[in-house]
């Protein structure tokens, strides 16, 4: 299954997210596209709390195409594996790019940072 949703905000910045379900059972794969910020970030939000609801045991959420991340963005994903966490289940993200990896890191939160989808 695989479902998009995207938010074109006033600035031209849009965020397209692409929901791939490769084992419901075990894990779900979001990728994302574009900025992940404060005007883009609820669109994620959404998403990932409908994968919360399914109770899949893992989320990844693919950043490779992520052009630059905020506080906002950082804070859906937290979130996000926090009420994962209290289920026992995961969340990590994967392939970021430089810029979204040094923003990661240097808000502490690099440790959402997993293996290779």
């Amino acid at each position: 299954m695989k479902s998009c949703a995207s938010v074109a905000v006033d600035d031209g910045e849009e965020l397209e997210v692409r929901r791939i379900d490769v084992d419901t059972r075990h894990r779900v794969v979001i990728r994302l596209r574009g900025p992940l910020t404060v005007r883009t970030a609820a669109v994620l939000r959404d998403v990932l709390v409908k994968v919360e609801q399914s109770g899949v045991p893992a989320v990844v959420v693919d950043l490779e195409s992520v052009s630059h991340i905020d506080a906002a963005g950082i804070g859906v994903l937290l979130a996000s594996r926090a009420r994962l966490r209290k289920a026992d289940r995961t969340l990590a993200v994967t392939t970021p790019q430089a810029p979204v990896r040094a923003a990661l890191q240097i808000t502490g939160a690099s440790d959402l940072i997993g293996g290779r989808e």
